[in-house]
C-alpha cells in the first residue's frame, strides 16, 4: 500500500517536492528508474493542455516528471517553475500519486495524497 503525505502548492510560486523511498526503513535502490506524479482537479475543473516543457498538461490535471536524484540513495524530486505553477486552476484540493517504473516496465505507486491548491492573491490585487 502506498504512503500518504499531504502537499501545499501555491500557483505563481515554484513548486518542489523531494522525497526518500524506503522499504522498512531502508531505502530502495532506484538505478534504472524513472518516476512520475499525476495530480488530478476535481470534477468540473479543466486545465489547459499540451506540454510545458517536460510537464504533460490535460484537460484532467498534470503529469510532472520526477528526477531519481540519487538512485543508491532512493531519492527522488519533483519541479515545476513558477510559470507552469500559475497555469494551474485554484481547485482548493486535488488528489495527486506519485509512481515509480522499473527499466522492464512494472510500475507501482509509491505515494498518494491531496494536494491543497491556494489561490494566487497576487493575481487578484
Amino acid at each position: 500500500m502506498p504512503a500518504s503525505y499531504k502537499i501545499y502548492l501555491m500557483p505563481g510560486d515554484c513548486f518542489d517536492v523531494a522525497l526518500t523511498y524506503k522499504a522498512d526503513g531502508t531505502a530502495v535502490d532506484l538505478t534504472g528508474y524513472s518516476a512520475e506524479m499525476a495530480i488530478a482537479w476535481p470534477e468540473g475543473f479543466t486545465g489547459k493542455r499540451g506540454s510545458v516543457g517536460s510537464i504533460s498538461w490535460r484537460a484532467g490535471g498534470v503529469i510532472v516528471p520526477g528526477e531519481i536524484s540519487n538512485p543508491s540513495s532512493g531519492q527522488i524530486s519533483f519541479h515545476m517553475d513558477a510559470d507552469e505553477t500559475s497555469s494551474i486552476p485554484p481547485v482548493g484540493t486535488a488528489a495527486y500519486q506519485v509512481r515509480i517504473t522499473a527499466e522492464g516496465g512494472c510500475a507501482d505507486t509509491i505515494l498518494c495524497g491531496n494536494v491543497k491548491v491556494y489561490r494566487d492573491v497576487f493575481e487578484d490585487v
